[in-house]
């Protein structure tokens, strides 16, 4: 693997990881130390805390930010409960989320509880965050670590 490769990787591992970023949207390229980001995020502070991920990486030489800002258009008609109605719908989609609860205050949705990796985390944070009404997401879901059977000699 190239340096620019597990550069890329790192950086895109820190993307998934993060709380702030809906990194489905995020697309990471390296070349020569030279990181480019492109893709679409929901709002200025969700592409400051890309641009603060890619910079924070000591082998980033430069960053080029081709990000585009593109908030879903929301529907302000829609109540809190109605949010909730919608986003839970679409969390019921994957059972695999059965685990998350969504909240709303003021088109701010809320995510809890427990998911077993934090690819559900990010699909989680990306079905509410493109839900009709949904503003902004704050993301507290927690990924728990599978239990492993233990070998009667470790008891």
């Amino acid at each position: 693997m190239t340096t620019d490769e597990s550069h890329c990787r790192r950086l895109v591992h820190a993307l998934e990881g993060s709380r702030e970023v809906d990194a489905l949207d995020v697309h990471v390229a390296v070349h020569a130390g030279i990181v480019t980001v492109t893709g679409e995020v929901g709002s200025a502070a969700e592409r400051l805390a890309v641009r603060s991920i890619m910079l924070s990486d000591p082998a980033t030489q430069d960053l080029v930010d081709e990000l585009r800002v593109a908030p879903l258009p929301g529907d302000w008609r829609l109540s809190d409960e109605e949010i909730v109605a919608l986003v839970a719908e679409r969390l019921a989609t994957h059972p695999e989320l059965a685990g998350v609860s969504p909240h709303c205050d003021f088109h701010v949705v809320h995510l809890t509880g427990v998911v077993t990796d934090p690819e559900q985390r990010r699909i989680a944070h990306h079905l509410a965050r493109t839900t009709s009404g949904v503003h902004f997401v704050i993301d507290q879901i927690e990924t728990a670590i599978p239990q492993t059977a233990v070998s009667p000699a470790e008891r």
